[in-house]
């Protein structure tokens, strides 16, 4: 996984280590993530691929990709994806 932010990366690298410890009284199997580490689709859609895209694209949408656990979320992402394409305006003469 790739990190911009040092801070994160050391906190991504502690969590798979099972390296962070829980004050809430948590189940020890347990890890809370703080409030600020969260995200939605929203803003990891416009993290990954920018305020807007057109299909045009398509080399940076072949080549980048956001990972999710259950399909739900996946289908959540392609949905704001959708929101986000910019459609090219055609027309037909008759």
């Amino acid at each position: 996984m790739r990190s911009l932010d040092p801070e994160y990366s050391e906190w991504l690298m502690m969590l798979e280590n099972w390296e962070l410890s829980s004050d809430d009284g948590l189940d020890p199997d347990l890890t809370e993530i703080p409030e600020h580490k969260l995200t939605n689709n929203e803003s990891i859609v416009r993290e990954v691929f920018g305020e807007s895209f057109e299909a045009s694209d398509i080399e940076k949408l072949y080549t980048t990709a956001i990972v999710c656990p259950k399909n739900d979320d996946a289908d959540g992402i392609n949905d704001y994806l959708g929101i986000l394409m910019v459609e090219e305006k055609t027309s037909q003469l008759r």
